[in-house]
């Protein structure tokens, strides 16, 4: 008895979105509600891999039903384990707080429709390190983190799903840097510009309450069954880890044919991530269809052949998404922006616990006074330097300086911290 199979089957008799958004939704289902006492050893990993991954649906609006999607995937969870919603919207200091609120082991499952304004949000100032911080939430890592004035203190091993949806064309809310900081490797990107069959707007079918109501239930019964058994280990059989080397060598063979012929695609970037990838969904096929009476569930290869047709399948569709980035000009500017906060930190590091004064700036960056003015903004509301003003040669004189964030100590020693909102008035 297949979770997955069963959702896709409820799914697709209440609605005539594509068959290949509802499959998605149910490994979702399952990662979400089950995967989450799992965990697979890998040499890697002290800590293992677990299987929590991270959708996103796109699709040209009101044609592909992208939402209907996702609403019957969250209408499930809100009926099985509510308390795991993560609010759909964050500012930067309500999503520092929300994880640093959670403990080890915790759970949150993140859906959000429409998440084109979230990737663009992505580019501006007051957003920077959030795709680092997302990247290292999805391996289960936290740390230390720093925004403006305050600290947040993020635990590892907090166990976080998303599900999303974004409309056509993508390169209107991805850049190129979304891929390059590995934030977009991590998702299985289902894409599709049209529906597999189509429903009248009459539609109904009777059997959608009794599908529903019957996986609602067993999802209730494997949860039980999961939580008592918690931690359970995934035992990988010999004809699946030979499957999935396989494939990995086959990536490898392509991310080298790639480094030969087109270094700079964000396709060889993605494939890198794949292997772990399948690795995932070939577990979650396994989980879907156990119930386990001992805490570990044996991986076979029937749940490696079920889950690699379906991950071919959704590996295309992410290329045709990265062939609509790369031909992007949105793209190629965010890549610029980037690539000039990257010079103006460095040169501020190159400076030590000496920092560097703004005419060294000016001079070793050959920026405009605005320009440089909105990236200085941007490194100091994102924590990453700190502003004094140091005395100079002649009474009285002082000067802004600037200093990497490790060396906050010493830079204080030398002169008084000025606040970002200063700096923005001094550098008009």
């Amino acid at each position: 008895m297949n979770l997955i199979d069963i959702y896709t089957r409820y799914a697709t008799t209440a609605s005539d979105a594509p068959k290949i958004f509802h499959r998605a939704c149910g490994y979702f289902l399952v990662s979400t509600l089950l995967g989450r006492y799992c965990v697979i050893p890998v040499s890697y990993n002290p800590q293992g891999l677990k299987p929590n991954i991270w959708v996103l649906l796109i699709g040209p609006s009101r044609i592909v039903r992208k939402t209907t999607a996702l609403r019957l995937a969250r209408d499930i969870i809100v009926r099985v384990e509510p308390e795991i919603m993560l609010p759909e919207e964050y500012t930067p200091e309500a999503l520092y707080e929300t994880l640093s609120s959670l403990q080890r082991g915790d759970a949150g499952c993140w859906i959000r429709d429409e998440f084109g304004s979230f990737f663009r949000s992505l580019n501006k100032k007051y957003m920077l390190g959030i795709r680092g911080l997302l990247s290292a939430l999805y391996s289960g890592v936290g740390g230390r983190r720093q925004l403006r004035s305050q600290t947040f203190n993020i635990p590892d091993g907090i166990y976080i799903t998303t599900l999303g949806t974004l409309a056509t064309p993508p390169h209107d809310y991805f850049t190129e840097d979304d891929f390059r900081t590995g934030l977009m490797n991590r998702f299985i990107i289902v894409y599709t510009e049209k529906r597999d069959r189509t429903y009248p707007w009459t539609y109904h079918n009777p059997q959608v309450e009794n599908l529903r109501d019957r996986l609602i239930n067993l999802f209730k019964e494997r949860i039980d069954t999961y939580k008592a058994l918690n931690p359970i280990v995934i035992n990988i059989s010999g004809d699946v880890i030979n499957a999935i080397e396989s494939y990995g060598h086959e990536a490898e063979r392509e991310i080298a044919r790639l480094e030969r012929s087109n270094p700079h695609t964000l396709w060889k970037l993605y494939v890198a991530q794949t292997p772990e990838t399948l690795l995932k969904l070939t577990t979650l096929e396994a989980i879907a269809t156990t119930i386990p009476e001992q805490p570990f569930i044996t991986v076979q290869k029937e749940h490696f052949d079920k889950a690699f047709k379906f991950f071919k399948v959704v590996c295309e569709m992410a290329k045709m998404v990265i062939a609509d980035v790369e031909t992007s000009p949105r793209s190629k500017e965010a890549v610029t922006q980037v690539k000039a906060l990257s010079l103006v930190h460095s040169v501020i590091i190159s400076g030590g616990e000496n920092g560097v004064s703004l005419s060294e700036i000016y001079i070793k960056t050959k920026m405009s006074k605005s320009q440089l003015r909105e990236l200085i903004l941007t490194l100091l509301e994102a924590g990453l330097i700190i502003c004094v003003k140091k005395r100079t040669q002649g009474p009285g004189r002082k000067a802004l300086y600037f200093f990497d964030k490790k060396y906050k100590a010493r830079a204080l020693a030398m002169g008084d911290e000025v606040t970002p909102e200063l700096v923005a008035v001094l550098l008009q």
